[in-house]
């Protein structure tokens, strides 16, 4: 088993515009594309595009000059890159979607980011179906991981006594799973229920309802790969949320890459963000504005 203790956010997919699609939309209604595209992400675009087919503002029609300007206008950024009062155009940036995965977190963080649910979609580790009682990592396969939190790395002690109590839980979840196991196959009413399966196919079928009966004891603590996706505004309205001075450590240091990351992927929505250094040594997001 790995002992984890910092999570990491790895970008997995960004927007890409159909050009062909937008040429064909274009040249059906007899319009112009008014802004250069040199240099400008196929995410920008899209959002430009959206805001445009709002107000149809194509060709002589088009205020704005530059794709930057145009995002500027929509969400109601000044030229010193602060906020007029009242609601921003949101909607248009809830085209462009971006996956992740996170590793190194443990469920308590699944656990808080499920609850945002507008924009975002999931798939996670499976505790049902991964193999948590494994002893040694094979090459190229997966090896459990359990997580320490930041506030639990502060010193050595609490580093060693939260390590040695996973290992415990994990030795206990090992047990259970065996004895849970024993269980059934000496259930004979279960046993001939699965005789007509395959060998294969009820050799999994008892091994999955052994981890769903035995993973009540793996702790918060056990890690939960996920894949996450969300579109723009969602990404923007949880940064705000979860990348605050107020949030958990460990959830924090995650929404911390991911604005980082979209510093990169969309900075014309995505900028002037400001990073702050805590106490413990971890950073908090400072975001323009609050909610999109």
């Amino acid at each position: 088993m790995r002992i984890l203790k910092r999570p990491k956010v790895y970008l997995l997919a960004r927007p890409a515009l159909v050009a062909e699609g937008l040429a064909q939309f274009l040249s059906d209604h007899n319009l112009c594309w008014p802004t250069p595209t040199e240099g400008v992400s196929d995410a920008a675009r899209l959002i430009e595009t959206a805001g445009r087919c709002c107000y149809m503002s194509f060709g002589k029609k088009a205020g704005s000059k530059t794709n930057f300007d145009y995002i500027q206008n929509l969400m109601g950024r000044r030229a010193d890159g602060t906020f007029r009062s009242g609601p921003a155009h949101g909607s248009v940036v809830e085209h462009p979607v971006w996956s992740f995965i996170v590793t190194g977190a443990g469920r308590g963080f699944s656990h808080e980011q499920v609850r945002h649910r507008a924009g975002w979609a999931y798939s996670q580790l499976s505790t049902r179906y991964c193999d948590f009682e494994r002893d040694e990592e094979a090459d190229g396969t997966w090896d459990p991981g359990f997580t320490i939190p930041p506030l639990a790395q502060l010193s050595e002690e609490a580093q060693t006594a939260m390590a040695e109590s996973l290992k415990r839980a994990r030795d206990d979840y090992v047990k259970l799973l065996r004895l849970i196991e024993n269980d059934l196959k000496n259930n004979r009413d279960l046993m001939e229920r699965l005789e007509e399966l395959p060998q294969r196919e009820r050799e999994r079928t008892l091994r999955k309802a052994a981890r769903g009966a035995a993973r009540d004891l793996l702790p918060t603590a056990t890690e939960a790969i996920m894949v996450m996706s969300a579109n723009a505004r969602a990404i923007w309205n949880s940064i705000v949320m979860r990348g605050d001075a107020h949030a958990e450590a460990e959830i924090r240091e995650i929404y911390v890459q991911i604005a980082r990351i979209m510093e990169k992927e969309l900075p014309a929505l995505f900028y002037g963000i400001h990073y702050e250094k805590l106490w413990d040594g971890t950073e908090a997001v400072l975001m323009p504005r609050e909610k999109l």
